[in-house]
């Protein structure tokens, strides 16, 4: 299963594994629907860098 990111209507960002037909879930910061959010290698904007993103996935395979 793909690792998609979800957003709610306050900010709040999760990161998780979902079946790609799963199209919104429960935040997990505040309870509200969170949807699923666009790919930004897919934006239309150009390359963007999402370093929290990196450096989460980063401290968190350090600590394995």
């Amino acid at each position: 299963m793909p690792l998609y990111d979800y957003g709610c209507q306050q900010g709040h960002v999760a990161e998780t594994i979902r079946p790609a037909d799963v199209v919104g879930i429960g935040c997990p910061t505040c309870g509200r629907m969170a949807h699923r959010l666009v790919p930004r290698r897919f934006g239309i904007a150009g390359p963007t860098t999402d370093l929290r993103g990196m450096y989460r996935r980063f401290t968190e395979a350090s600590q394995e």
